[in-house]
């Protein structure tokens, strides 16, 4: 039978190591082929055979290791649950500061203060700390430890062996001078919460931009169907439902206006501040802005296939993909946390079989589970990315994937198709020349537009924009033809036009041979489409065109140049026209006359030198997209196009391709640096921990100043990262 794949929410991961644990469980789970488990974004993409699977019996699983699982709902824009609220670090915070304090003036304490910080420290493990830890143990039983067994063990430990001194004083009838940790397993649970909190704000703060993106809503909605007036969902909506939008409206739904206009705000689809009028036929799209208009739209779609659902779920893929470093690092907090135990007991065995006391040696055993900290290391990556794709969408730029960060940084070449990425794929009149011998500049003119206006082909459309002032409606043309591939030929009072190519005047005998002047225009624009008119066998008028370069191109090119990235033109247009355009925006390499599969040759060979990237926007280009290391679909691309592509920019600015490569190489510079903080903090935190300085400097870490530093490890990591998302980035 066919499988599903659906979208599942994930409950109780607290760090990346649940990853795993949560993805493990599940692929062992009858009926399931393929399952992808997401942190940061507390979900999963599985995909199942449903005459096998069964939710409540991986519900039950799931909820044995303290985690909890639910089917995803299509229309949910309620704030995510906290799993660490501040209330509880509030809550905590009240208990823990008398710990901390008695733990800082008493370190050998009286019976009296030890019992009364015991019972402190009791209700924090026990109130505030009592997920943690069952959550920890639950894990480290199942043979999947996370970060919260770290946790969950050092705590415990740490509680255990102060309750052993206490009883032992009192067994010993020694009532003063008592050494306990109490406060050290109280404060693990505290600074803990702090650090888990911090990190669910951070990942909030990362995704605001994304969120705008993704918002959609399910309220009622006034429709008008075949005839009757009627209050459905906006997940009801169905195609042909009349709808009125009101100044401050959001649109609930892909439409096209039928009466009145507006300014809409496109700015989540775009990325551009400046607002369209939307006018009768105008189409628009669902989570767009009214402004001050009313209009009345007409759905085209149903809610769940309009244009924001499908950004959602590119997004949503987006968030869900794992570049490559992301994999290692997941791989290595994997095993850390085993081997964090390992060592912790193996730290132990050492002390205590060279003579220092059980409590000391149990001390540094602690030290070594607390700080210790995986998050950090497994944050570093996804963090980065997650930025990444806010800053991303910010600028009006999907990214597909997280591997196209990487990608992105290590492009040295990017290649061009030319119409609809260099060029707006719009025919210009760049130069003209006009014999006004027998006929002024005006009658010349309107007699071109009168012939054209007969004519459908672009190049007849250009000329109509060019010259639309001379427009003369008493020029009625007869005779109208239009020679396929070459040009049309009419008659206008008893003069015979000819409007067409070079190759087409040299065809007909009754055309006379070029003037010096006509042969000079054509020299000077050898590179550029010519359109020749002749009137009465005799050319009278010469125009150059050429596709208009898009704004910045120039701009763009040199800068990717100064950056080391070589840029290359590979168009199907004729070599003349390519090189134009090329020389025009100072590329050096471009190849003319390149059908389909000769681009993707070009690609293919390209990459044996260096990483590619590829910019095209038609079906012609889709092989070369489909080779290309990062593909880049600008946004006028065909729907194919975006389809195969790594990147979709969604305004008509050429500086988004300079934004990815920069965003890029901001997201790799923050995974660097994040995972060398993360592993140097590992690195030289656990010795110290573990006791090296102890015999010789007599230098040692209190359990309680080991869990500040785990947490804060994991915090320095948040918050380098959100620098990524200050405004001026």
């Amino acid at each position: 039978m066919a499988t599903v794949t659906e979208n599942f929410d994930i409950q109780g991961m607290s760090c990346s190591a649940c990853e795993h644990s949560v993805q493990s469980t599940l692929q062992k789970a009858p009926g399931i082929e393929k399952v992808e488990v997401h942190y940061l974004g507390a979900d999963a993409t599985i995909t199942y055979d449903p005459t096998v699977f069964s939710l409540s019996n991986v519900q039950q699983q799931l909820t044995s290791l303290g985690y909890g699982i639910s089917e995803k709902k299509e229309f949910d824009d309620s704030p995510l649950k906290e799993n660490f609220p501040i209330k509880n670090i509030v809550g905590c915070g009240i208990l823990a500061v008398p710990l901390f304090t008695i733990g800082m003036i008493f370190h050998s304490m009286s019976l009296e203060i030890a019992v009364f910080s015991g019972i402190l420290a009791f209700l924090i493990l026990a109130i505030y700390g009592r997920n943690l830890i069952v959550f920890g143990i639950k894990k480290l039983f199942a043979g999947s430890p996370t970060m919260d067994s770290l946790v969950a063990v050092g705590a415990v430990v740490a509680y255990a062996q102060s309750c052993y001194a206490v009883v032992q004083s009192l067994l010993q009838d020694h009532f003063h001078h008592i050494e306990t940790y109490f406060e050290t397993s109280g404060i693990i649970i505290f600074f803990v919460l702090i650090g888990k909190h911090l990190e669910e704000r951070g990942k909030k703060a990362s995704s605001n931009a994304l969120q705008s993106l993704l918002s959609t809503t399910n309220e009622t909605v006034n429709v008008l169907r075949n005839g009757k007036n009627l209050q459905c969902l906006q997940s009801e909506i169905e195609v042909g439902d009349i709808i009125e939008i009101k100044p401050g409206d959001k649109i609930p739904v892909d439409g096209i206006i039928i009466n009145g206009e507006s300014y809409v705000d496109e700015q989540i689809f775009t990325g551009e501040t400046k607002f369209p009028l939307k006018t009768q036929g105008s189409f628009v799209f669902a989570s767009s802005m009214n402004q001050n208009g009313t209009f009345t739209l007409k759905a085209t779609r149903r809610t769940k296939e309009s244009y924001v659902q499908a950004i959602r779920k590119f997004v949503q893929h987006s968030l869900h993909s794992k570049a490559s470093i992301e994999t290692l690092t997941d791989k290595i907090s994997r095993y850390f946390v085993p081997t964090i135990f390992v060592m912790s007991f193996g730290v132990f065995l050492f002390w205590y079989f060279n003579g220092i006391s059980t409590q000391q040696s149990i001390e540094f055993a602690v030290n070594v589970l607390v700080i210790a900290c995986p998050c950090a290391l497994g944050l570093a990556t996804p963090m980065a990315v997650m930025a990444g794709f806010s800053l991303a969408s910010r600028k009006g730029i999907l990214i597909r994937e997280a591997s196209v960060f990487e990608q992105l940084a290590s492009i040295r070449t990017i290649v061009f198709d030319k119409t609809g990425t260099i060029t707006k794929g719009i025919l210009q009149i760049k130069d003209s020349f006009f014999d006004e011998t027998n006929f002024t500049k005006e009658q010349i003119l309107s007699s071109i537009v009168a012939i054209q206006s007969k004519s459908e082909h672009p190049i007849a459309s250009s000329i109509l924009d060019a010259y639309q002032e001379y427009s003369n409606p008493l020029l009625q043309p007869v005779n109208f033809e239009a020679i396929r591939g070459k040009g049309v030929v009419a008659t206008i009072d008893n003069s015979l036009w000819h409007i067409g190519s070079v190759a087409m005047m040299k065809s007909f005998e009754t055309i006379v041979p070029f003037s010096q002047e006509i042969s000079s225009f054509l020299t000077k624009n050898s590179l550029r489409t010519i359109v020749l008119v002749a009137s009465n066998g005799i050319v009278v008028a010469a125009f150059a065109l050429d596709d208009s370069i898009r704004e910045g191109a120039k701009e763009i090119i040199t800068t990717l140049q100064d950056q080391q990235i070589e840029p290359i033109l590979c168009s199907g247009d004729s070599k003349n026209v390519v090189e134009s355009i090329a020389n025009e925006v100072g590329i050096i390499t471009y190849y003319g006359e390149c059908l389909p599969i000769e681009k993707a040759q070009i690609i293919e060979q390209l990459q044996k030198a260096s990483t590619v990237a590829y910019m095209g926007d038609g079906i012609n280009d889709s092989i070369a997209t489909a080779k290309s290391t990062v593909s880049i679909a600008p946004k006028n691309a065909s729907e194919a196009i975006k389809e195969l592509s790594s990147v979709i920019l969604q305004n008509d600015s050429l500086q988004s391709v300079i934004e990815i490569f920069s965003i890029s190489k901001k997201v790799r510079r923050k995974i660097i640096g994040n995972l060398s903080f993360a592993f140097g903090f590992n690195v030289l935190s656990i010795p110290i921990a573990a006791g090296v300085l102890f015999t010789q400097y007599q230098i040692s870490l209190n359990p309680m100043i080991a869990s500040v530093a785990m947490a804060m490890s994991s915090l320095f990591v948040v918050l380098n990262t959100l620098l990524l998302l200050q405004k001026k980035n």
